[in-house]
């Protein structure tokens, strides 16, 4: 990683690369890991052991937050390419907006099927606070955000479930307690 790091750093300088073309080559690698993901759920094969029994996808990945881990950041990078004006992509808008609309869905696809808690609530964070930094946004952000704090808690088995991980009683934050003890 620190020579990969060293070598985009390069090219960028040199202006061999622009950052344009880096967002989108990573977001074009995510689409093989996302499909290879739905096709498992789909044929329901391929779902390495212990993930098939609750069959959560994990695409090319040996297990369902690698691929929440990757396509969560990337999720949020289209939404952002969407919402955000972009110079470089005027001339050729109606094929950016697809593509940049057709990642945003296939990935969330991918991250919702891959059942990756952490990878979900992160991507829907990020969101709502690139949400609140857009002024365009901002109000939308906040009834939604608030709409969904209500109808979160007005469900008796929402509310339970956002507890249960809120104070460290389920099984994976306690085993995360465990790690940081």
């Amino acid at each position: 990683p620190i020579l990969f790091f060293y070598l985009l750093r390069d090219l960028l300088i040199q202006k061999k690369l622009t950052f344009e073309n880096i967002l989108f080559a990573l977001t074009l690698g995510g689409i093989i890991p996302a499909l290879t993901g739905i096709a498992q759920w789909i044929f329901n094969a391929g779902i390495p052991i212990p993930w098939d029994i609750e069959r959560r996808i994990t695409g090319v990945f040996d297990y369902p937050n690698a691929l929440g881990l990757y396509l969560g950041p990337l999720i949020v990078v289209a939404v952002a390419k969407l919402a955000l004006p972009s110079p470089a992509r005027e001339g050729a808008r109606g094929w950016a907006r697809s593509f940049w609309t057709f990642c945003a869905i296939l990935f969330s696809i991918a991250l919702v099927l891959a059942q990756s808690e952490a990878g979900i609530a992160a991507t829907i964070i990020t969101i709502g606070l690139m949400g609140l930094t857009l002024p365009a946004w901002r109000k939308k952000t906040l009834v939604l955000g608030a709409l969904a704090c209500i109808f979160v808690l007005a469900i008796p088995a929402s509310r339970t479930y956002l507890i249960t991980k809120f104070t460290f009683q389920d099984r994976s934050e306690q085993v995360r307690l465990t790690q940081w003890t």
